[in-house]
């Protein structure tokens, strides 16, 4: 049997593009990687990493003590993804993804390109302090607080609770296990969630709003505005 391809080739009809949007609300400094339908396959695709995202990814591994990740391989694995390639014409529904706890918003760039090749637009959010490393266009870059992976973790007397969220069948029983959760988080998690909500919806409003900042006119065109999905690990 022949190997699969690494990374994933995205098995929808849509080529896709991809642009990068940069805010800031409330204080806080968000940023979107952003990928849709595309209505050309022209243009060079992106790489999975640039160096400089790859670089900094490095730097957030050594300043939390982590291994450091393969640069080279890194910024070798092709993306399918078109830089600033023209939107598909047409409106398609809009899916927000937060990533994991301590990952970034390139972590699942298959799953993102996956469904702008079936017609959505997916823009994942990255929190600047909080997710791992975020290179902005000017060049700089924001990595994780060292000390925020311990706080980010679920304590040991909230684990056997969130689990019970996650495999409890009914309603009622998922909403006493999250009661149970929140008791013993102390509001660890709960602070991060609404923190990662006030992005969530700052990102909304800058795709939506008009000014001169990506994304493009275009896309702005593309986004169905009844059409909004939020997602995330």
């Amino acid at each position: 049997m022949a190997p699969k391809a690494f990374p994933p080739v995205p098995d929808g009809p849509w080529p896709v593009g991809f642009q990068t949007l940069e805010l800031a609300k409330g204080g806080r400094r968000v940023q979107g990687c952003v990928w849709y339908p595309a209505g050309a396959r022209g243009g060079a695709p992106r790489a999975y990493f640039t160096q400089a995202d790859a670089a900094a990814q490095a730097a957030a591994s050594r300043a939390r003590g982590a291994p450091e990740p393969d640069t080279a391989l890194l910024t070798r694995l092709p993306s399918q993804a078109r830089p600033d390639a023209p939107p598909a014409k047409g409106a398609f529904p809009l899916v927000v993804f937060n990533h994991g706890a301590g990952l970034g918003p390139l972590a699942n760039v298959s799953l993102m390109e996956s469904l702008a090749s079936w017609g959505l637009v997916a823009a994942c959010v990255g929190h600047a302090q909080e997710s791992a490393a975020l290179v902005w266009r000017d060049g700089s870059s924001t990595l994780i607080r060292p000390d925020l992976i311990a706080w980010m973790q679920t304590p040991p007397e909230a684990r056997a609770p969130f689990l019970r969220i996650l495999l409890a069948q009914e309603e009622a029983a998922r909403r006493q296990a999250l009661a149970a959760f929140m008791q013993a988080d102390n509001g660890h998690l709960r602070t991060l969630s609404r923190l990662w909500a006030q992005d969530s919806l700052a990102l909304v409003d800058g795709l939506f709003a008009d000014g001169d900042d990506p994304p493009t006119e275009d896309l702005r065109g593309a986004l169905d505005r009844k059409r909004l999905i939020y997602g995330g690990m």
